[in-house]
This record gives structure tokens, C-alpha cells and sequence, in this order.
């Protein structure tokens, strides 16, 4: 294991951040497969970028679970939230 997933596991609100990402990943897989796959690709960087730094990791998650809601919805990705990695 990687020490970005150690310290996942070890936090309990970045546990429950991983699984509502995972469920939003499907949701927008089914619409935009594509674009899915970009925000992704991007959201594993960034978060193996952080290393163990927690509120690194939450920021990554919640910004790829807003991108996957946006795209779930039809919308553009980044639909009104700082752009922390770049697809």
C-alpha cells in the first residue's frame, strides 16, 4: 500500500470521503465516461501528491466529488469551485 491510501484508512471522514468520491465517479461515469476518466486521472495525481497530509487529501476529494456531481448533472466540470488540479 501506498502511504496516501495508509492514511486514508486511518481517518475516518477521509474513509467517508472515498466512498461518497466512489459513488459520484459511477454517477458521472454513466453520463460522461470521458470526462470522467480525465477528472480521475487528475484526482489520483493530486492526491498521491499530498502524501499523508490529510486536509491535502480531503481538499482533492471534495473537489473531484464536486467535478463528478457536475458532470453527473450534465454540467461543465469545475461548476463553481477553485480549480485544484488541472485535467
Amino acid at each position: 500500500k501506498k502511504p496516501t491510501d495508509m492514511a486514508v484508512c486511518a481517518n475516518q471522514e477521509l474513509v467517508a470521503l472515498d466512498l461518497k468520491n466512489m459513488k459520484n465517479y459511477k454517477n458521472a461515469k454513466s453520463r460522461n465516461a470521458t470526462t470522467t476518466n480525465k477528472i480521475f486521472k487528475a484526482s489520483i495525481k493530486s492526491k498521491y501528491a499530498c502524501g499523508t497530509a490529510v486536509d491535502c487529501i480531503k481538499k482533492v476529494y471534495q473537489h473531484s466529488i464536486l467535478n463528478y456531481g457536475c458532470v453527473a448533472a450534465g454540467k461543465e466540470v469545475d461548476c463553481g469551485a477553485e480549480t485544484l488540479f488541472r485535467l
